[in-house]
């Protein structure tokens, strides 16, 4: 899919040059909501709270992107991964993939990060564990599955923060031509991230 189409179906309009509208909000305010997170907390993510509205996020879906890939970490990756769970009541052919990089993964987890988990396993339509057990380079191993096996990454950075091995699999998913999916940031024409 160009990215170009795919930036529209997410944001419910075209995108042109300009990424961060002024004029207009970026859905009408009467537009269904298709989607709602009330106060989810994972990992260092804190009371997290929002709706997407039709011919926002989930259009995706409807032209045909259902398949979507998760790698189950604390934070960013179950959240999304139990938005991903929630979109099924309105997209049923909707699917979650869950690549887990080993077996014990949870080792030191708090128990909210563990039951974060053990949700999304259940809902998830496949699960991938791509070793038995840890060993080290199994997450960066997990990271460039994930990458190869995706036409698209979605991420998120904590504002300030190092981001570490997510950012080196964000830097990676942009060499290998990924539109990029930031929230906040806008998605440029050329696949890169917009400043």
């Amino acid at each position: 899919m160009e990215p170009g189409r795919m930036k529209s179906l997410m944001v419910g309009r075209e995108v042109m040059d300009n990424f961060y509208r002024s004029d207009y909000e970026t859905c009408p305010p009467d537009a269904p909501v298709t989607l709602e997170v009330q106060n989810v907390s994972a990992g260092i993510l804190k009371n997290i709270s929002f709706q997407l509205h039709q011919g926002e996020i989930l259009g995706l879906a409807a032209a045909g992107v259902t398949r979507f890939l998760c790698g189950g970490t604390p934070g960013f990756d179950t959240l999304a991964a139990r938005a991903v769970l929630r979109a099924r009541a309105v997209r049923p052919e909707v699917r979650l993939v869950l690549v887990l990089p080993c077996g014990g993964i949870t080792w030191g987890w708090r128990p909210g990060e563990v039951e974060a988990l053990r949700e999304v396993a259940e809902g998830a339509d496949l699960g991938v564990e791509l070793a038995e057990r840890y060993f080290p380079g199994c997450i960066q191993r997990q990271g460039r599955y994930l990458v190869e096996h995706s036409g698209s990454c979605l991420c998120w950075f904590p504002p300030g923060g190092r981001g570490g091995w997510g950012r080196q699999m964000a830097a990676y998913a942009r060499s290998r031509g990924l539109t990029m999916l930031e929230p906040g940031k806008g998605t440029a024409p050329d696949g890169k991230t917009a400043p």
